[in-house]
């Protein structure tokens, strides 16, 4: 019998840490990023739960802040789906 892998135990970031690499991808410096952009981007993969793919492929129709919804289009198996967020996440979308 094959041996079976070991189970995959998700790493959750503490409050600090989180905090912390927020702090540094704000100061992260890159002519191609408006500011803020990258700090959102870790935010949403982050907070949000999203792909990689998905965020990419994110519209700014897509979200709605009053509601704190994201449409997530060609998800997983070609599939939409709508993701709550915090309202705590929406301030960085400001």
């Amino acid at each position: 019998m094959p041996k079976r892998p070991p189970t995959f135990v998700p790493y959750v970031y503490s409050h600090d840490e989180l905090a912390r690499l927020l702090q540094a991808a704000k100061s992260f410096e890159r002519s191609s990023l408006e500011p803020g952009t990258l700090p959102l981007i870790l935010l949403l993969l982050y907070a949000a739960g999203l792909r990689v793919g998905e965020l990419v492929r994110l519209d700014r129709a897509d979200v709605n802040l009053p509601e704190c919804l994201m449409k997530v289009r060609q998800s997983k198996f070609g599939k939409t789906r709508l993701v709550p967020f915090a309202t705590a996440t929406a301030e960085g979308f400001a």
